[in-house]
């Protein structure tokens, strides 16, 4: 069988030049072709041999600007530049370029700050309930079964603001804050900035080398769709860390 166009996204920064190259399996005895992943690339353990091919970014840079690098634009060197060599990378990052922007950046930001954002938001509420109690907030009286209760509106004018606004921006703090501290933050290898779009060569090792990256991640993330399990380029992904 032959794998269409329609089976790799079009719009993929990083895959779709070599798609019509890679994906034609019509000969069966032929596998994937100059992009493919080759045997003599890795060893038993699906080690590669490059070792700088494995590389990864800070979790948050990948949210940063509401997700700005999951659009797919041109890529340029000075995203690929923002990677860093890894001997074990903490996520592998599998999604698909045809979804949107806006739904890989709120189902990530969920993944990567739900936590948080709901632990600051218990922390404010609980502040704003002691500062109501002692009287400096101020209060409404309300009327309850005969009894007359003094009640705010601040933890919900507070507490509801807060959570979104860890959910959205947090982040953004962190990757301005990694510029004075070390955040510790996870690594995850993002195919966007991690593989070497400037030079043909690395491009196509670095797609070669993908089998080896996702040996070396603890953890694969996936942003799953009705399309993910469509696609040719997810599926060989999640069926490679499942295997690995």
């Amino acid at each position: 069988s032959t794998v269409t166009e329609d089976s790799v996204p079009e719009n993929n920064p990083v895959a779709s030049q070599s798609a019509a190259d890679t994906c034609n399996l019509s000969d069966a005895s032929s596998g994937f072709e100059e992009d493919a992943v080759r045997a003599e690339d890795l060893d038993a353990d699906f080690k590669v041999r490059d070792f700088d091919l494995i590389r990864g970014v800070p979790f948050s840079l990948v949210l940063t600007g509401f997700g700005g690098m999951l659009k797919p634009t041109k890529v340029t060197s000075k995203e690929v530049d923002r990677s860093r060599v890894k001997q074990r990378l903490d996520v592998f990052l599998s999604h698909n370029w045809d979804v949107s922007r806006w739904n890989k950046f709120l189902a990530l930001a969920l993944h990567a700050n739900f936590v948080h954002a709901l632990l600051i938001t218990i922390l404010v509420t609980a502040v704003i309930m002691a500062l109501t109690i002692v009287g400096v907030l101020p209060t409404c009286p309300k009327h309850r079964g005969g009894e007359i209760t003094e009640m705010g509106p601040w933890c919900l004018v507070f507490g509801v603001p807060t959570y979104w606004l860890t959910m959205c921006f947090r982040h953004d703090a962190v990757q301005f804050l990694s510029r004075f501290f070390d955040s510790g933050e996870r690594s995850v290898f993002f195919d966007r900035a991690c593989i070497d779009q400037v030079n043909e060569h690395r491009r196509r090792a670095g797609i070669r080398a993908i089998p080896s990256i996702i040996a070396s991640s603890d953890s694969m993330v996936a942003v799953i769709t009705p399309l993910y399990f469509k696609k040719l380029w997810t599926m060989f992904e999640v069926s490679t860390f499942l295997t690995v």
